[in-house]
């Protein structure tokens, strides 16, 4: 399949204060090694092949600004000093790993090492390996820890995610200056395109996102609170999915009291589906009560065209359902009952800055800003869009 499928290796290796003993203890545990990585959110054994196993990835693109959702098979076998892994995934992506356990310099000493060796489409090689090297490097420290049986605070500020966190941390790297120490962790925590007129250094909203964000969240507001001596206004943060279902109660959206204003930033293209949560917004609305939306929509013509199909249906960087024009937008707005719905295109405001910043980072994230680029001449547009709940 060459030059199409292209093939790449990366040895990773950290020493480790720690026996080999208790080291192999973790590698032998397939439920411990298999789910050390920040990516991976559940592990199911398939009861007939017991060493085969399906691991579901949540994949963040664009620096953190989508997620891709991936079903991996893994073929996990021990040996004597650590195991292999053959794992299976998607876009004709395979990877093989073996781990090791080597002793060096006495018996509380010991190297773990890690050859991983991929295959994968050409044109997404770059963004294979600079994912899988982080990722794993992030393994390394985890199994460091767990073997070593103490958390450093320092390592734990750095790499504090739970693996059942979608986005991970990966977004920490854009917030960190080049003045900082790259040991320490930053001093914001911003996970969104951001708007870039009259500015280089960008207008940071603090990201809110899922599990261990949501506890950093909660952390970040109360501390800010305490310092300013703020007792009002009274903050409440929920985790849950922006559209709700009839799993639970405690929900924004499901309770009595009207809201004024609802605003969704640079989210509501991920929701499942964009339409509900607006029809839901509109119902929890007081009268005269106005929503407004940063968010990703195409012009008419480009969403016909077979550049943008392709590109949408490849990258799944939202929901089919979600994939809407400027025109209809407004039109989606007004069938719910919207009305002075106000529509603002600030692409040019948002993409070029926010790309011209990846690029501008480490060389992974110039792949990212690429793809901005390659995105948003497909017809992608970033707009503003407002409307009112009548009286």
């Amino acid at each position: 399949m060459w030059p199409f499928i292209l093939t790449r290796s990366v040895t990773l290796s950290k020493s480790i204060p720690t026996t080999k003993a208790r080291l192999l203890n973790i590698l032998h545990d397939p439920h411990q090694a298999l789910r050390t990585s920040p990516l991976i959110t559940s592990l199911d054994q398939d009861p007939d092949s017991p060493e085969w196993y399906t691991l579901t990835e949540k994949v963040p693109l664009l620096g953190g600004t989508f997620v891709q959702t991936n079903q991996l098979k893994v073929h996990y076998v021990r040996t004597e000093d650590g195991y292999n892994a053959e794992v299976l995934t998607t876009a004709w992506t395979h990877l093989n790993s073996e781990a090791r356990a080597r002793e060096v310099g006495g018996e509380d000493q010991v190297v773990f090492e890690e050859k991983l060796t991929v295959q994968g489409l050409f044109f997404l090689m770059p963004f294979i390996v600079s994912t899988m090297t982080q990722t794993h490097e992030q393994v390394l420290n985890i199994v460091a820890e767990k073997a070593q049986e103490k958390m450093r605070s320092k390592v734990k500020t750095r790499l504090g995610n739970s693996t059942s966190d979608p986005y991970g941390l990966f977004h920490l790297t854009l917030n960190r200056l080049p003045s900082q120490d790259p040991s320490l962790p930053p001093k914001t925590e911003w996970l969104n395109m951001g708007y870039w007129k009259c500015s280089k250094t960008k207008e940071r909203w603090k990201s809110i996102s899922l599990d261990i964000h949501h506890l950093r969240s909660v952390d970040r507001v109360r501390k800010y609170q305490g310092s300013h001596e703020l007792t009002d206004p009274k903050v409440d943060m929920y985790q849950a999915d922006a559209v709700f279902d009839d799993k639970g109660t405690n929900h924004p959206l499901r309770m009595s009291l009207p809201f004024d204003s609802i605003l969704a930033l640079d989210c509501a293209y991920h929701f499942s589906t964009r339409q509900r949560f607006l029809q839901q917004s509109f119902q929890n609305l007081a009268p005269g009560g106005y929503i407004a939306l940063a968010d990703i929509c195409f012009s008419a013509t480009a969403l016909q065209s077979r550049r943008t199909k392709i590109l949408t249906s490849v990258l799944r960087l939202m929901p089919a359902e979600n994939l809407i024009s400027t025109e209809g937008y407004v039109s989606q707005m007004n069938d719910v009952g919207y009305e002075d719905v106000i529509l603002q295109d600030i692409t040019d405001n948002v993409f070029p800055g926010f790309s011209a910043f990846l690029k501008s980072r480490q060389w992974g994230w110039k792949l990212f800003g690429l793809v901005i680029d390659w995105y948003a001449s497909a017809g992608a547009k970033f707009i503003i869009i407002s409307g009112r709940k009548p009286l």
